[in-house]
């Protein structure tokens, strides 16, 4: 049975990630820098919904058949980096809060240095929002740049953050130049806008809610015992 299933899903695997391929590509060059700038500003919201792993077979038959990917991990990077910077921004930005400033310094670094974004996305970005806009900017502006570029990734990386920009070195040191400018200029961008749109709730804010969350745990715990 297995080798059937196989002998089955094998070629029409290929099938599809080959037409797969042709779209992402006709998107690239159809819509150009402009694809990678919108994608990455949208990228938060695909790895949300579980939609980035859809990329996994395209980014395999891209580097097995052309050998780079101008989109998707191009996108991927700049994003991840906004990401942290947002969330850098609301630590700097944070006075009151002492546990948010520490969690928003700690997920902003794990996402630039690591490329893990979900601490910094749920954690602070997608929960205030603001942070969320500023960092999308930011994607827009840096993975347009990078695309305007022409930066491409030359291999899959482990790690969609600072250790794993090696994949972007390809014939020229140039690439790898124009990727971690690119990178740079979404997180200054990502960064003040974050620091412009977010607006720390006052202590007096932060006590209350507070106030209310322990009000209503009791309640709850009331409730329980009785």
């Amino acid at each position: 049975m297995a080798p059937l299933t196989l002998w089955l899903l094998a070629p029409a695997g290929s099938f599809i990630g080959n037409y797969l391929i042709k779209f992402i590509l006709w998107f690239y060059q159809t819509t150009g820098f402009l694809g990678v700038a919108v994608l990455s500003a949208a990228f938060p919201w695909i790895v949300m919904t579980g939609m980035h792993s859809a990329f996994m077979p395209y980014l395999v038959q891209a580097f097995a058949s052309v050998g780079n990917d101008p989109l998707i991990l191009v996108a991927n990077f700049v994003s991840n980096l906004d990401q942290g910077a947002a969330a850098l921004a609301v630590g700097v930005k944070t006075h009151h809060n002492e546990k948010l400033r520490s969690t928003a310094f700690t997920c902003g670094i794990t996402a630039i240095v690591a490329g893990v974004t979900e601490p910094a996305m749920y954690g602070i970005n997608f929960k205030y929002m603001k942070p969320m806009i500023g960092a999308m900017i930011g994607s827009f502006f840096g993975a347009g740049f990078a695309g305007f570029m022409g930066v491409k990734a030359f291999a899959l990386a482990g790690s969609a953050g600072l250790f794993g920009t090696p994949v972007f070195i390809g014939n020229s040191i140039m690439t790898l130049v124009w990727a971690l400018l690119g990178m740079l200029i979404g997180m200054i961008i990502s960064f003040i806008a974050t620091l412009i749109l977010y607006k720390e709730e006052g202590p007096e804010v932060s006590d209350q809610k507070d106030s209310n969350k322990k009000a209503v745990e009791a309640t709850v715990s009331d409730a329980v015992t009785a």
